[in-house]
C-alpha cells in the first residue's frame, strides 16, 4: 500500500510543474478573431402584403400580420358586406355580418359574392358597427327587414 502511495505521490510532483507550464501558455496565447466570412447569417423575416403571400405559421387563420398594411382604398368591393343582427348577452355585444359573429376587436375573413374579405370589428354602436375591410373604414347600419 506505502507502494502505491508513494508512486501516486511522486507521479503528482512531476505532473504538477508540466501542467503549470502548459496552462501558462496557454493563458498567454492571443484569442483568435473570427473574419467577417465566418459571421453567422442573419435572420431575414419579410412580412407578407397578402395572405396568397404568407401566414403566421402558429395562427395560420389570423389577419393580424396584415391589418398595417391595408389594401389601397377601392381596390376590395366591400358593398356586399351587410349587418344581419346584433345579439346582446349579459355585458357582452356580438353583431353578425354576412353570417359570421363579431365581438369589438375580433377578426375574421367574411365570404362575399365577389370573394373573401377580411374584417376587423372596430366598435358597435346601438343599432351599427364600425368595421374596417379592404383598407377601409366603414359603418354597417341594421336595418330590421332584412
Amino acid at each position: 500500500m506505502k507502494l502505491i502511495a508513494n508512486t501516486l505521490r511522486n507521479l503528482a510532483t512531476m505532473l504538477l510543474p508540466m501542467t503549470i507550464v502548459s496552462l501558462s501558455s496557454l493563458a498567454a496565447a492571443p484569442v483568435a478573431q473570427f473574419a467577417d466570412t465566418n459571421a453567422p447569417p442573419m435572420s431575414v423575416f419579410i412580412i407578407p402584403d397578402t395572405p396568397k403571400e404568407g401566414r403566421d405559421p402558429f395562427f395560420p387563420n389570423s389577419i393580424r400580420v396584415y391589418k398595417d398594411r391595408p389594401a389601397a382604398p377601392g381596390t376590395t368591393d366591400v358593398s356586399s358586406l351587410h349587418l344581419q343582427g346584433i345579439s346582446i348577452s349579459g355585458n357582452h355585444v356580438f353583431v353578425v355580418i354576412n353570417d359570421e359573429t363579431f365581438a369589438e376587436g375580433d377578426e375574421a375573413t367574411v365570404k362575399t359574392d365577389t370573394g373573401k374579405i377580411d374584417v376587423i370589428c372596430k366598435k358597435i354602436n346601438g343599432n351599427s358597427v364600425v368595421i374596417e375591410a379592404g383598407g377601409q373604414i366603414l359603418t354597417l347600419h341594421y336595418l330590421s327587414n332584412q
